[in-house]
């Protein structure tokens, strides 16, 4: 029997958020398909601040300023 749920993945345990219909101890095989993570929408003034701190950074790539960004 196939049946699809949806887990949230926390402190190394997936927690499905619907009850299933499984023996205690039961063996099952899980294919773990990923969500896109959602994006939360920048105001105007966030926009405006990250295009101004891309446009001061001449010389620099994208993905170099968003490592530099992230930090250690």
């Amino acid at each position: 029997m196939t049946e699809i749920v949806t887990a949230v993945y926390e402190k190394g345990i997936l927690r499905p958020l619907q009850p299933l219909k499984l023996r205690e101890r039961q063996t099952v095989r899980i294919q773990i398909l990923r969500d896109a993570i959602p994006l939360d929408p920048l105001s105007t003034q966030e926009r405006q601040a990250l295009a101004d701190r891309l446009g001061s950074a001449p010389g620099k790539t994208a993905s170099e300023m968003v490592i530099e960004d992230r930090g250690e």
